[in-house]
Formats: C-alpha cells, sequence, structure tokens
C-alpha cells in the first residue's frame, strides 16, 4: 500500500494531539499535587481516596466544633466564677441581715446584686443564651411583677467532636441559680422583704403545743395512756371537778366545769351528761372539741398535750388550763400541773429522688399514673406489691402491702379495703400518685400528712409538732421486674421546743439556700472543668488524626513533584522533536505534486 502525504500529515498531527494532553495533563499533576482527578484515572484507588476525603471531612468537622466547645466552656467557666463571687457576696449580706432592717443603703445594695446575678443569668456566648437549655434565642430569666423567674427548659446542648463522642456546651440555669422555689431570686426577694419589714408571704410552720407539766400514772404506779379508764388514776377522786379555761384556737374564751358521775362512770359538762368515755382518751376528746382546731394526746411520759392543728405560730390563739378543784377537801388532786405554751417545729421526712414521669419527662404531680413513673417497659405488672413500713409518731411499727389488680375493692370513700391476707389493692391502670399518697396516710392511721412537692419528691409531716419517732419507707417489690423507686426518706426538720422568731428562721434558711447554691456551683464548675479538660485533649487527639489522613491522602493521591516536573519536561522536549519531524513531513514530494 502507498503511504500518501495526506496518511502521514493526519498520523502527524494526531502524534502532535497526543503530545499536548500528555504535556497538559503533567501540568495538572504539578500544579494540583494531585494524581487521581477522574473515575478513568484508576476506580480502586479513586474509591479509597474518597473514603478517606469523606473521613477527613468529618474529622475537619470535628475539630471546628471542638473548637467552638472549647470557647464555650472557657466562657461558661469565666461566667460560673463571676456568679459564685457575687453569691458568695450575697451569703455575707444574708448573715449580717438582722443589722440592716430598715436600712435604705442595704436595699440598694441587695438590688445591685439582684442586677448582677441577672444579667450574669442572661449571659450571651456566640449569641446564644447559655442558660437557657435548649430556648437559646429567648432570655432565661424574665421579670414580671417584681419577680424573676425562669423561662428557659432543662434539655443540653450537646456537640459532637469526635466519634461517638459528644459534649454539652451549656448550663441548665436552675443548676448554678437555683429553682424558681428556693434559688438565688426567691433569696432575693425574701431579703427585701426582711430589710424592707414587708410582709414576708411565708407561713409560720411551727405549732403552739400546751403541754402539761404534771405525770398521769395509774393507781399501780405506771404511766397512763389513752386506754386508762378515769377511775384508776392516781389521786382520782370523781367527787372532784376540772376547770377549764384560756382560749380556743379561733379566739374564743374557754370556761368549762368538768364532773364525774359514777355506776357507770360518766363525764359531765357543766353538769350536762356527755358520750364521752370513761378513758383518759374520753377526756382528751373533750379537751379537742373544747380548745378548737386541736390535737390531743397523751404522750409517753403521761403528759397531756393539746397541739394547734394550725401553723400560724406565733400568732395562735391557744391557750390552755386544766385546775383541779378539791371538791372533798381531801388535798389530794390529779397531777396536771401547769400547761406550759411552746412553739413546735413540724417534723417533716422528705425523699432524696424526683420522680419524672416517663411518658411527658416531666416532673411527676400528684395526678401522674404510679405505671408512668417507669419507663415502659420496666412499668409495674398485675401482682406486684409495693411495701409501706416504718415507725408512727409514738415509735410504734407499720407495715402495709399494696398489690397492683385489676378493679381492687374499696370503701365508700375509695380507700384501699385490705384481702383476708391483709393486703390492700391498688389499680394497675388508674392509680395515681395522689392514690399512693393516700395508702402512706392509710398506713399511719392518718397521724401523718403526705404530698408530692414542687420538685417531684414525696413528703410527709407529722400532724403533732416537736420531736416524734416517725420513719418510712415505701418499696416497690418489683416481683415481676418492674422499675419503680421512689427513693429513701430522711428527716428534714426535727422538733423544736422553742424555735427561733419567724424572722430569725426565715434568714438562718436564706443563709442555708446561698450556701447550697455556692456548694452546687463547685460541683458544677468541676464538671466544667472535666469538659474543657476533655475538648483540651481531643484537640490534641484530632490534629494527630488529621495529620495521619493527610498522609494516607498524599500516599493515594499525592505525586512526586520531581519526577512529576521530569516527566513534564520529557513530555514536552518529545512535543518539540515531534513538531520538527511534523514540519519536515508536512513537505509534498514530487510524486504527491504530480499525483
Amino acid at each position: 500500500m502507498r503511504v500518501t502525504h495526506k496518511m502521514i500529515s493526519n498520523q502527524t498531527t494526531t502524534d502532535l494531539q497526543r503530545g499536548l494532553e500528555e504535556i497538559q495533563t503533567a501540568i495538572d499533576k504539578v500544579s494540583s499535587g494531585q494524581k487521581l482527578r477522574a473515575l478513568s484515572d484508576d476506580p480502586a484507588e479513586l474509591k479509597v481516596a474518597m473514603s478517606l476525603r469523606k473521613e477527613y471531612s468529618i474529622n475537619v468537622q470535628h475539630a471546628s466544633n471542638n473548637e467552638k466547645a472549647t470557647f464555650r466552656l472557657n466562657q461558661i467557666d469565666s461566667i460560673i466564677g463571676q456568679v459564685n463571687d457575687t453569691l458568695v457576696l450575697l451569703n455575707q449580706f444574708a448573715t449580717d441581715v438582722s443589722g440592716k432592717i430598715g436600712s435604705k443603703d442595704a436595699a440598694k445594695e441587695l438590688d445591685k446584686l439582684r442586677t448582677q446575678l441577672k444579667q450574669l443569668g442572661n449571659t450571651k456566648v456566640l449569641n446564644q443564651y447559655i442558660f437557657a437549655g435548649t430556648k437559646t434565642t429567648q432570655s432565661p430569666f424574665v421579670e414580671a411583677d417584681g419577680t424573676i423567674s425562669y423561662q428557659g427548659n432543662t434539655s443540653a446542648i450537646n456537640l459532637e467532636i469526635g466519634d461517638d463522642l459528644n459534649v454539652q456546651v451549656n448550663i441548665v440555669g436552675s443548676k448554678v441559680f437555683g429553682t424558681d422555689q428556693k434559688g438565688v431570686f426567691q433569696v432575693l426577694d425574701t431579703l427585701q422583704k426582711l430589710i424592707e419589714q414587708q410582709d414576708l408571704g411565708v407561713t409560720d410552720e411551727t405549732s403552739k403545743h400546751a403541754i402539761s407539766s404534771g405525770t398521769l400514772k395509774k393507781t399501780d404506779g405506771a404511766i397512763a395512756d389513752a386506754n386508762t379508764n378515769l377511775e384508776n388514776l392516781m389521786d382520782m377522786n370523781l367527787a372532784d371537778t376540772i376547770q377549764l379555761s384560756g382560749m380556743d384556737t379561733f379566739g374564743q374564751t374557754v370556761s368549762k366545769t368538768i364532773s364525774f358521775s359514777s355506776s357507770p362512770t360518766t363525764i359531765l359538762v357543766d353538769g350536762n351528761s356527755t358520750a364521752y368515755s370513761s378513758t383518759v382518751q374520753g377526756f382528751l376528746d373533750l379537751l379537742k372539741d373544747t380548745y378548737g382546731d386541736v390535737s390531743t394526746h397523751v404522750d409517753s411520759t403521761g403528759k397531756i398535750v393539746v397541739a394547734d392543728n394550725g401553723i400560724e405560730g406565733e400568732s395562735s390563739t391557744l391557750s390552755v388550763n386544766i385546775e383541779p378543784q378539791d371538791q372533798n377537801s381531801d388535798g389530794i388532786l390529779l397531777d396536771f400541773g401547769s400547761m406550759a405554751l411552746t412553739q413546735k417545729i413540724r417534723e417533716v421526712h422528705a425523699s432524696d429522688f424526683a420522680l419524672t414521669d416517663q411518658v411527658t419527662s416531666e416532673i411527676a404531680i400528684g395526678s401522674t399514673r404510679l405505671a408512668d413513673l417507669a419507663a415502659q417497659d420496666r412499668q409495674p405488672m398485675i401482682g406486684e406489691t409495693i411495701t409501706i413500713s416504718g415507725t408512727d409518731p409514738d415509735g410504734d411499727g407499720i407495715k402495709k402491702t399494696f398489690k397492683f389488680m385489676v378493679s381492687p375493692p374499696t370503701d365508700a370513700d375509695g380507700n384501699p379495703i385490705a384481702d383476708s391476707n391483709g393486703i390492700y389493692g391498688i389499680d394497675l391502670g388508674t392509680a395515681t400518685v395522689d392514690d399512693l399518697i393516700r395508702s402512706i396516710e392509710l398506713s399511719f392511721n392518718g397521724e401523718i400528712n403526705a404530698s408530692i412537692d414542687a420538685t417531684g419528691k414525696f413528703v410527709i409531716q407529722d400532724k403533732i409538732a416537736g420531736d416524734s419517732q416517725i420513719s418510712l419507707s415505701v418499696t416497690p417489690n418489683n416481683e415481676g421486674g418492674g422499675d419503680l423507686y421512689f427513693g429513701l426518706f430522711a428527716v428534714t426538720t426535727e422538733g423544736d421546743d422553742d424555735p427561733d422568731p419567724l424572722s430569725t428562721r426565715i434568714q438562718r434558711q436564706m443563709q442555708t439556700n446561698v450556701t447550697g447554691l455556692i456548694d452546687n456551683i463547685g460541683s458544677v464548675t468541676s464538671s466544667n472543668s472535666t469538659r474543657i479538660q476533655m475538648v483540651g485533649d481531643n484537640e490534641d487527639k484530632l490534629a494527630v488524626k488529621k495529620s495521619s489522613l493527610e498522609s494516607q491522602l498524599k500516599e493515594v493521591e499525592g505525586i512526586d513533584q520531581a519526577e512529576a516536573l521530569t516527566e513534564l519536561r520529557e513530555f514536552e522536549s518529545a512535543y518539540k522533536s515531534a513538531l520538527t519531524t511534523a514540519g519536515k513531513a508536512a513537505q509534498p514530494s514530487l510524486i504527491d505534486i504530480l499525483g
């Protein structure tokens, strides 16, 4: 076959074009430093490279999040330090508040502390409120009608700073400033009222008591109790009378003459027969009906106690006088002695565990179903029991068992009725925290009040103020694998026969609250420092990983620059030679001209 000039020209053009492409490819490698730029380059290597690039991109994001976390946590640490310093000043103020009553300068000083704490509570970092939970665009501490309340939530904000590694970058306001009920702003408001001598708006949680100095004994010398018959009391003469005087809890004057008849023994009031039993308990019932809203009992030492059921404390009008009258002039009288008035703080027991509605994630309230106090797969089942045990105010043991049933029997008041084994029923489907509260009160035969407080904790309170021997355990037995738990109960307020005035007790409570907040900030600071340490360590780990990924990417994608430059020069030299050859080949021969 004859090779024509045209054929040579076409081949030369193709070779030149290929040479240009090789040069351009070499230039791209040198300029980009990468040898993989298209799927066709090396599919297997490109797949490895894409995986490394994805991991590298995640590492970059983790590093960015870690940097943000470091900044936020350091800012939080600084703000918490300022809050702590301000609380220390507030604690000093609360300690000396008794000397600041009526002082305008003290009121200004307190207002300044209030403003500082509110500003700190509404601090922004990276344009987000750090104490607002996840409501980061709204001020967490809002003032309305002179009261500052928390408007944030309790949710955490977490940043992913590594594979399966997250860090919380906010602090819930109540962790630092306390709750609306017992937090720093409640303390500030109360101290303000103390200084300005305003109504504290606080109930005096004390009860006025009248306690006999004498001791009731039986004829055999033993201490009398409520079941002792009156005629069996030492020095009891049915011919004598007893004069009741003083004032009841409603402010009404008391004046009654108690006499007795025999065969059978009967209690008479102002000469009229009554239905009171002829026992010490009958006499106690008479006192209860005489002195208003009171509770009466004979204690373990034989002393008569008449206690105001109200908690008006210092303002209670109760005054009791029980004076035997020697009608037969034998000089022998019942030993009531004088009735000394005293105030007593009611004994309170609170659980150490806050109940949460697992369905709504909110703090449990009275209407919360017992079943919803546990996760869906750990809720109580038919047949599981709850045991309520402990000791009553007099130290006598109590124990009752309640079993989850369907439609358990109840009395006319809706209270559970025990079966033949002494076990009470609780309706599994409808039983609420309020139902359990009633069950606790039932177990104590009505001698205590039970409730659930604003934080979701159970509280029981002795109806009779002062020292008592109450103890309580509420134990879910979880026989079927349930997960109910109500916490442990501990005495938080013991009886006090001679409490300080209300204002003094309030001042002391405010100091306690502030000290608790300072202690809690120590815990928060420690946790935050741990996070700061974690992100610091993580920064180094991320840097090491980044370097490793860059090395791997360079190995897969990268080129040897010297080698690539040499290759480029070779392509350029080859192209120049091809151009020279092509120039010669482009000159037609005589044969091509003649055709």
